[in-house]
């Protein structure tokens, strides 16, 4: 049966080039398209899926192919005229129409305009929306365009022909890894940008992609959007690999996958010189990093509320709890007042020492040994020998904890969870030379006035871990020797540190000869007039295990001299 009996009583009313439409009495319109080769008969054919939702059928026959409409106002044909311009001729070509709907996604773009400066002119890149699975709807682009994400700072881009700024406030989720090379920001409809148009996300396993199209869409070098073309090259743990080419304003493009949908796998963020082939992230690997971020933020907040309540309920308790091990005959330093010996402290530390001695007198604290109440003038005797408990209960808020139990080498533990530290300002040498104490909880401490940490862990040779992510140093100028002796100490995370006010870094991690990584990702030196032996004898401590920023050029010559 041809098209001619199955469609009968048609008469042609035009023609042109290699398609001619025809009328028919019992069909809308018939188009005749008579391709010139094979080649051009297949591109054809596969073109025509695009207009799937306006096409009847599509008839094959002596080598010309017919589409029947069920109108004639949703669909040129002309369209589906070859672009000889192909970027792959492995490939089959780009045709008008795809590159049509491609721009159409220039509303769910943006060129980002940096605040940083290189070779004296603002660093340039761009961003696109996405939504999120929890529905979060935000731009992307990468951290090394956008890494200043701190509450207050402004973001600039421009979205279509309009100029826009959005502050970093509490209220939204911003979310950013240097590793992964991205940085997420929620957008919500006050900054009058459409969020109905965003990139929607591939879901499958993007590992199987190797060999498929993609296309970039992209801001180079000006405000124009353009797009380059290519194939996936390879695809490992957290990269994708591509041939598609990319300039200088490409950073933070989005990675689309050559399918109806245009559906986002990746975001560009370099070059690969070596093979020449451009890198990006995956992003369901930002996806399950931003989760991960999610989910210690809610951890976090749990721990907030665990030690607010804590508080509450320990609110009038302000007590220290803890167990000495005499494990010879030697005198065990209850806290500094019973024992310590001034007269070999230097002039500055006896003056912090004194300082401290006026917040613990036998008028601000009661002492419990094994549950029953002494006088404060007890002294244990040298034959005393075994597990001792002890109980410090407060009267009074203290504003100095200075060398509160310094040279407790008998001190195994302590519970610190009642303690109130809402006044203090002073914490130097606090578990100064604690050499027995093996672990420590400081989630309850308030540290929001504390202007001196200096030793306050020396010599704490025992301490394998620590967790400061709960302490404010806001207003800390000294941090001198904190560290100083934790030899036994292997990692720590000051990610939580904001160091802005400090003066004074030297020897702060002095003899932590164990120390094999450390996060200083937050630390801000442009205060510190001293550095001096910050890393010196820690020996375990290799470069590329320091986190740091990228722009702490000081810390980075003293890794290098220490």
């Amino acid at each position: 049966m041809t098209i001619w009996n199955k469609y009968n009583k048609i008469e042609e009313i035009s023609s042109k080039g290699n398609i001619k439409t025809y009328k028919a009495k019992i069909e809308p319109i018939i188009k005749e398209i008579i391709p010139s080769n094979k080649n051009e008969y297949n591109n054809i054919l596969y073109n025509l899926q695009n207009y799937k939702d306006s096409i009847y059928e599509i008839i094959e026959e002596d080598s010309k192919i017919y589409v029947v409409l069920l109108n004639d106002n949703n669909i040129n044909l002309d369209d589906i005229n070859i672009i000889k311009e192909s970027y792959n001729d492995n490939n089959i070509p780009i045709t008008k129409y795809e590159i049509n709907r491609l721009f159409l996604k220039e509303e769910a773009m943006c060129k980002i305009i940096t605040d940083n400066i290189e070779n004296n002119s603002k660093v340039y890149g761009t961003g696109f929306f996405v939504k999120l699975n929890d529905n979060k709807y935000g731009l992307l682009t990468n951290n090394h365009i956008i890494n200043k994400i701190d509450i207050g700072n402004t973001i600039h881009f421009n979205y279509l022909t309009e100029y826009k700024e959005i502050e970093i406030t509490k209220d939204r989720e911003v979310y950013t890894n240097e590793k992964l090379d991205y940085t997420f920001i929620e957008i919500f409809k006050k900054d009058n940008v459409n969020i109905k148009d965003y990139f929607k996300l591939y879901s499958d396993d993007v590992s199987k992609l190797k060999g498929h199209n993609i296309f970039i869409l992209q801001y180079p070098n000006n405000n124009e959007i353009s797009f380059s073309y290519g194939e996936i090259t390879s695809i490992e743990n957290n990269e994708i690999r591509y041939n598609a080419s990319t300039t200088y304003g490409s950073s933070g493009s989005p990675i689309i996958l050559r399918c109806n949908d245009y559906l986002i796998i990746g975001i560009h963020h370099s070059g690969f010189k070596s093979k020449g082939d451009n890198i990006g992230t995956i992003f369901n690997s930002i996806l399950i990093d931003i989760q991960k971020q999610k989910n210690n933020k809610i951890n976090k907040s749990i721990n907030m509320n665990k030690k607010s309540n804590n508080l509450l309920n320990n609110i009038n308790k302000n007590e220290i709890n803890c167990v000495y091990n005499k494990k010879d005959k030697e005198a065990i330093n209850l806290l500094h007042d019973f024992k310590i010996d001034i007269t070999y402290l230097s002039d500055e530390n006896k003056k912090l020492y004194k300082e401290g001695k006026k917040n613990i007198n036998e008028n601000n604290i009661e002492i419990y040994i094994n549950n029953k109440k002494i006088k404060f003038n007890y002294k244990y005797e040298s034959n005393e020998i075994g597990q001792i408990k002890v109980k410090f209960k407060f009267n009074k808020l203290l504003t100095s904890t200075s060398y509160m139990f310094s040279g407790c080498s008998s001190l195994e533990s302590i519970d610190l969870s009642s303690f109130n530290t809402n006044n203090v300002t002073n914490m130097s040498c606090m578990f100064n030379e604690c050499s027995s104490l093996e672990s420590i909880d400081l989630s309850s401490f308030n540290t929001n006035n504390v202007t001196n940490m200096s030793w306050m862990f020396n010599g704490c040779s025992s301490l394998e871990s620590i967790d400061l992510s709960s302490f404010n140093t806001i207003n800390v100028t000294d941090m001198s020797y904190m560290f100083n002796g934790c030899s036994s100490l292997q990692s720590i995370d000051l990610s939580s540190f904001n160091t802005i006010n400090v003066t004074n870094m030297s020897c702060m991690f002095f003899l932590c000869s164990s120390l094999k990584s450390i996060d200083l990702s937050s630390f801000n030196t442009i205060n510190v007039t001293n550095m001096s032996g910050i890393f010196y004898r820690c020996s375990s401590l290799k470069k590329e295990n320091v986190k740091i920023n990228k722009n702490e050029n000081k810390i980075i010559k003293y890794l290098s001299s220490d």
